[in-house]
């Protein structure tokens, strides 16, 4: 592949995006979905092809300047050649990977050779920027079905050191990028670009009854056995109470929701609602008083918490790294020692039976959104696009 073809003076970029996408419901799949949608609106885009995992469903439509090519599998060892493939047909301007560090596979060797994908792509002499949504150093590999052991953690340290080879790599923390700085020495090729809120916020919060959601992906990280069991205990005072369970199993954990279902079968007011489509997302959420996050270690890239605020619903949330910076950005979040269940069902309680409080933390969220609008992310993102085009062009 010959170097960048980008032609400065016709502000005319061909994007090659590469990561999960609807109608798959793998890896930030959701998030890229908006990512494409607010990036293909931009003039300074003038092509923006996908290359995502292959689905069995019907493909979806956007906009007359975006192309999806599905051209590599979750869990398959020969992902970085199938992309790379098609990438030296393609002749992009600049590849852009969207990654979490569990991305391709719940198997640590696999997954180890889908991450090392944006380091290889630099060898056929195109820009490569990478946004990181978390890295290993800032969650608990066992939490996660991984051994924290001395091989997993050198087998994500290298391919963390590989990843940063890309031109730019851009983090969704502020704390994401003083760790990277500290442990790898980097700075230079690193920035901080907020996660982003991809809708909307709504108008105004109105809150009724006494509904509680747990809503995403299910894994064992999400740790909503806790919810359950705490849930069970705070019933004993509020009878009436209701606790929504949506979403599926995480795809690198497939059977994980139908053991849950299985395990707390027959619990009153606990409703497992399976996926819920993009368009009944708002009716669930509003119809509840509070969302819970009860997680057992960081994921650094929480997209229900980016839906509670959106839809102005209070957050209850493990005490973990990312819930305290968020909280200290002035989101509305009721923080609970990580695991501790008598803590949760205090907190579970307390929202339950106070609206002033709903008011206050749901309203909190709706500014913490309008803060963070997505507009802000995508220009932030076109101009990085642009320096190291720019940069790779002059070079």
């Amino acid at each position: 592949m010959k170097k960048s073809n980008f032609r400065i003076k016709t502000n005319s970029l061909h994007l090659c995006l590469i990561s999960c996408f609807p109608p798959s419901k793998g890896p930030l799949s959701e998030y890229t979905y908006h990512l494409v949608k607010h990036l293909s609106g931009s003039p300074l885009i003038s092509k923006l092809t996908i290359l995502a995992d292959k689905v069995n469903e019907e493909e979806i439509f956007l906009h007359e300047k975006i192309e999806i090519k599905r051209c590599w599998n979750l869990n398959d060892v020969f992902t970085p050649l199938n992309i790379l493939i098609t990438l030296r047909k393609l002749k992009p301007d600049l590849v852009y990977f969207n990654l979490v560090f569990r991305h391709f596979s719940a198997n640590r060797f696999k997954n180890f050779v889908g991450l090392i994908t944006p380091a290889i792509t630099k060898l056929l002499n195109v820009p490569v920027v990478v946004t990181l949504h978390s890295i290993v150093e800032a969650v608990n590999l066992d939490n996660i079905g991984y051994r924290n052991s001395r091989i997993n953690k050198f087998g994500y340290q290298l391919a963390t050191k590989l990843i940063l080879r890309s031109d730019m790599v851009t983090l969704t923390h502020k704390r994401l990028v003083e760790i990277i700085k500290e442990e790898y020495g980097h700075s230079k090729n690193i920035i901080h670009v907020p996660h982003g809120v991809f809708e909307e916020p709504i108008s105004s919060t109105n809150f009724e009854g006494k509904r509680l959601l747990l809503f995403g992906k299910m894994g064992q990280y999400k740790n909503p056995a806790l919810a359950i069991e705490a849930f069970q205990e705070v019933m004993v005072s509020f009878k009436d109470a209701e606790l929504i369970i949506g979403g599926s199993s995480h795809p690198l954990e497939p059977s994980y929701l139908e053991a849950l279902i299985e395990r707390y079968k027959g619990i009153p007011n606990v409703k497992f609602t399976g996926y819920i489509p993009e368009r009944d997302l708002e009716s669930t959420f509003t119809s509840c008083i509070a969302v819970l996050l009860p997680y057992s270690s960081s994921v650094w890239s929480s997209a229900v918490f980016i839906l509670a605020c959106i839809y102005g619903r209070p957050v209850i949330a493990s005490n973990l790294p990312d819930f305290q910076e968020l909280h200290q950005e002035g989101a509305g979040i009721i923080l609970f020692p990580t695991g501790n269940k008598r803590a949760l069902v205090k907190a579970m309680e307390l929202i339950l039976s106070n609206k002033d409080l709903q008011k206050k933390l749901g309203d909190a969220n709706l500014q913490w959104a309008k803060r963070n609008r997505f507009d802000q992310v995508k220009n932030k993102l076109i101009e990085v696009f642009y320096n190291v085009v720019r940069k790779d062009f002059a070079n």
